[in-house]
């Protein structure tokens, strides 16, 4: 782990700064590249990133470099804390967080998220073995259609009552379009 402490005390000494954020956004670039694969809903990490590049490239000074030295820096904390996040929220991995946040919802009680985590976990193993029973499944109209039905059957049975119902078909295609993008093969 990075002591950003330490390292924010020795940037204020070196003379080239420009090269040390240009090495902190090739690292924060490639652990955005790796989170947004394992979950679309991590965009905003992105957004922020994309707003932090903007200001640093609007005016090169001194200043400005310090400050997105800063901003990176707190990025990069913040990146690996949500690499974690899978842990905290009680999850073996990084794909069954991936279909939670994409089923979770605002004003959640406790017991309806652990339903949604429960679902989450579930839902994902019976995606993953329709998958791997069928060589290039993308490919084949029915498998696609049994993996869409499977999904929606799911949610409808399993999601907690506050959950709209016209609102599941949405909830539904948002875990297949995942699927689909994150699981090219068997």
């Amino acid at each position: 782990m990075i002591d950003f402490e330490r390292l924010a005390a020795k940037f204020k000494n070196i003379k080239y700064k420009n090269l040390i954020v240009k090495d902190i956004r090739e690292i924060i670039e490639d652990k955005m590249e790796k989170l947004l694969k394992t979950n679309p809903m991590r965009i905003d990490y992105f957004e922020h990133y994309k707003e932090i590049i903007e200001e640093y490239n609007k005016d090169i000074d001194k200043t400005e470099i310090e400050k997105t030295f800063l901003a990176l820096t707190k990025l990069v904390q913040e990146l690996g804390e949500e690499e974690q996040r899978f842990t905290r929220e009680g999850f073996e991995n990084d794909e069954e967080l991936a279909i939670y946040d994409l089923l979770r919802k605002e004003e959640l009680s406790t017991e309806e998220l652990a339903e949604v985590k429960k679902l989450s976990k579930e839902l994902l193993d019976k995606i993953k073995e329709k998958i791997q029973t069928t060589n290039q499944w993308r490919e084949k109209e029915e498998t696609v259609a049994e993996l869409k039905n499977l999904i929606r059957k799911q949610l409808y049975t399993a999601l907690p009552e506050s959950y709209p119902l016209e609102r599941i078909d949405c909830y539904s295609q948002r875990v297949f379009d995942h699927i689909y993008t994150v699981y090219p093969a068997a």
